[in-house]
């Protein structure tokens, strides 16, 4: 129960964060937190299914350069309470219930090249990054 409290509470504060910091002064660094609700049934005699919410809270990070090339973090942390009804695997076959927690982790390192964008594009640039064809 109080890893739930804490995982909740961890979300909201880094939410907040995200919120709190400006776009500009922090512009290669991205903060990010969801939450979805897991549904999962197998059709079995009996029925498995699993239900919850699962928690995601990511981080990235991108070296600011104008050109060349840029190096990037990714981390991610996903994990949430799961409620299961079904029944055990092998016989005897009798029903189970129970609440197990589901919990993963992604890291990953970029690697990226980027080129400096001129007037030379066969389409016009404008701010904010649109790019629209003519």
């Amino acid at each position: 129960m109080w890893v739930r409290i804490v995982l909740r509470l961890v979300g909201w504060l880094l939410g907040c964060a995200g919120i709190l910091t400006t776009p500009g002064a922090l512009a290669q660094w991205r903060i990010g937190r969801w939450s979805d609700c897991f549904s999962w049934k197998e059709d079995t005699s009996p029925t498995v299914r699993k239900t919850g919410t699962l928690t995601q809270l990511s981080v990235d990070y991108t070296v600011p350069r104008e050109s060349g090339l840029i190096f990037g973090y990714r981390g991610r942390l996903d994990g949430g309470w799961v409620d299961y009804e079904g029944s055990t695997r092998f016989p005897p076959i009798q029903p189970v219930t129970g609440t197990t927690l589901h919990a993963g982790t992604v890291q990953e390192a970029r690697m990226r090249w980027r080129v400096q964008v001129g007037t030379r594009l066969p389409f016009p640039v404008h701010e904010n990054a649109h790019l629209t064809r003519p």
